[in-house]
């Protein structure tokens, strides 16, 4: 853990903690207050009626705007609050994620895909995963986003791009955190976005009628006239002429009104919530193009979209005064209430439903930056690697694995030049073969998103990776690990036929077979992906794999991890080193294991 870092989350939490309790016992005097102001118009009013009239009142309405201004105040006091809770909340977030504890960040379930090139094997979604570890996303577009950038390398203008809005946003704590809490106020579903937007194309069913567009003036009109004159001009069968009809033609679209309030009901706080968002991207200012850039997305019509997302919320809360039976009784008697909402929201749509998209795009992208942002802050040694389209495929040193615990975590050299080369790797049981592989592919995906990595400097080429690490049998499908790990290997050769290049990562070739077939099928598929082009980096504890340096010395290089055998104690030093591996273990650790080795005579 930083300790420099996890001072500063200590002491956000105790100014949230202080702050939070001054506002307690403010609220409490509010209450407080409120309950004397309204005692007190209650009193005036009583009192001073029998001596003026208009004295009585004047004395009320004052102490009622007392009370209004009590109310104000404490509605404000609240919302500062619930920010405050929830900036509490995430920096105490911070320090268990220093302190390698994240499991209570959003995992990405969704995004786990067996099939995906890589993302399964290097531990990027799921329980304990890059995904989360780096996840400070709030809504579905900015998981979306993060989760994009973490499954297919970025060019490398749009890596330049985020590298340095990464690290502009690292140094603004205070309006990450901001941000990231006034995104989490509001608890945002899957099912929400998409609910609005398939509202956005469903069909206007007001706007293009004129019959029911001047109805809806009209008919409010002669409502409301004709109950102004009911008592001295007029009988009353006629404003209740009126309201029935009112009320029949609300009846009449029912179902239709119906479908339109299911998909936009109780959206108010979430579009509350974008509005703020969007307000605090537009009243920041930014240094870096791409922040810029997306800043300048938010302007339209030279109106502030944070204020037309606050509009479209004012809409869907008048929309939902219909949940209220008797409310909604009365105000379609009256004023064809539903139809009234429908025809705003129609209006809205028309003007600005083909930008609201656009508009929760770039929140996602700022909560995936966000997200990269906290990552560099939390951990000040990661460093940004330089992206060369025609560079090497991956040079760096001191290379680690972001997901190791720091007194674990040995880091490694590594020089991978080009396509065409591989990196054979041998080494005995638990020696760090599978952990390498992770380390270079998961620092690959970081850098390919824009985001810092784990080494001293790194220079590197954005490519395809592809891996078969984590190879599993299927009961559902009924097939052999074998077959599963045939069907993986064919998608590599495949791809490659197709012309694309990517980076292999192999763990240990056809492990699902004896060590003959074992052997012969890793060295002829070794083969085909030299004849490919292909570049890799290939893990085995085949030994007699490496003589294939001697055959393709332009292509295969060995290495190997070691481990020291001292009085049945092993010594691992986790280092990459030169050459094949000259020490195996995994007798030893059977006897370790209290695994009989030795043939006992019947």
């Amino acid at each position: 853990m930083d300790k420099d870092t996890a001072h500063i989350y200590r002491s956000r939490i105790a100014t949230c903690e202080t702050e939070i309790a001054s506002i307690k016992k403010r609220s409490n005097w509010y209450s407080l207050f409120r309950l004397l102001s309204f005692a007190a118009a209650i009193f005036l009013l009583v009192k001073l009626l029998s001596v003026n009239i208009y004295v009585a009142i004047g004395s009320a309405l004052a102490a009622i705007s007392i009370l209004l201004l009590f109310v104000n105040r404490s509605s404000k006091l609240s919302s500062r609050k619930k920010l405050l809770e929830e900036l509490h909340a995430i920096n105490k977030l911070e320090i268990n994620a220093l302190r390698w504890d994240f499991s209570d960040l959003d995992m990405g379930q969704p995004y786990i895909d067996p099939e995906h090139p890589y993302t399964s094997d290097l531990d990027i979604f799921g329980e304990r995963s890059l995904f989360q570890y780096l996840n400070r996303t709030s809504i579905a577009r900015g998981r979306e986003c993060l989760a994009g950038w973490l499954s297919r390398p970025a060019e490398p203008a749009i890596i330049v791009e985020r590298q340095q809005a990464v690290a502009e946003l690292s140094d603004k704590l205070d309006w990450r955190q901001k941000f990231y809490a006034s995104g989490r106020l509001s608890k945002e579903t899957e099912q929400d976005y998409e609910a609005l937007i398939a509202w956005l194309s469903t069909r206007p069913m007001m706007l293009g009628n004129r019959i029911y567009r001047s109805m809806l003036i009209l008919l409010p009109l002669l409502t409301i006239s004709s109950l102004a004159l009911v008592s001295w001009l007029i009988p009353w069968n006629i404003p209740v002429t009126f309201i029935l009809i009112q009320l029949g033609l609300a009846g009449w679209n029912l179902r239709r009104i119906n479908h339109h309030h299911n998909q936009i009901s109780r959206k108010y706080e979430l579009l509350v919530k974008y509005a703020d968002l969007i307000r605090l991207v537009e009243g920041e200012k930014f240094e870096s193009a791409r922040l810029q850039a997306l800043q300048e997305e938010l302007r339209s019509d030279g109106r502030s979209v944070g204020q037309k997302l606050r509009s479209l919320a004012r809409i869907v809360v008048d929309f939902d005064r219909r949940l209220n039976m008797i409310m909604g009784v009365v105000l379609n008697g009256l004023l064809m209430w539903d139809l009234q909402c429908i025809l705003r929201l129609e209006k809205w749509k028309k003007n600005s439903a083909r930008e609201l998209p656009g508009w929760f795009a770039v929140l996602g992208e700022f909560e995936a930056l966000n997200s990269l942002a906290g990552f560099r802050f939390n951990v000040p040694e990661s460093v940004f690697p330089i992206p060369d389209q025609e560079g090497p495929i991956i040079r760096a040193e001191l290379l680690s694995h972001p997901l190791i615990l720091p007194d674990e975590n040995i880091p490694n050299d590594i020089s991978f030049d080009h396509f065409g080369q591989f990196m054979l790797i041998t080494g005995s049981n638990m020696a760090g073969k599978s952990t390498f592989l992770r380390t270079v592919g998961v620092n690959l995906v970081l850098a390919a998103a824009g985001a810092p990595v784990m080494a001293r400097k790194m220079r590197f080429r954005p490519v395809d990776i592809f891996t078969s690490m984590r190879i599993r049998d299927s009961l559902s499908s009924r097939e052999s690990t074998f077959y599963a790990e045939l069907k993986r290997l064919r998608k590599i050769i495949e791809i490659h036929n197709q012309g694309q290049q990517s980076l292999v990562l192999l763990d240990e070739i056809l492990k699902g077979t004896n060590s003959r077939d074992k052997h012969f099928g890793s060295d002829m598929f070794i083969r085909q992906l030299i004849e490919l082009n292909s570049a890799g980096l290939i893990a085995t504890h085949d030994l007699e794999l490496s003589k294939l340096e001697t055959e393709f010395p332009d292509h295969i290089r060995n290495y190997c991890f070691e481990v020291q055998i001292d009085k049945e104690e092993f010594i691992y030093d986790y280092k990459l080193r030169n050459g094949v591996c000259q020490t195996m273990n995994a007798t030893e650790l059977m006897k370790k294991m209290g695994i009989s080795i030795e043939i006992k005579p019947r």
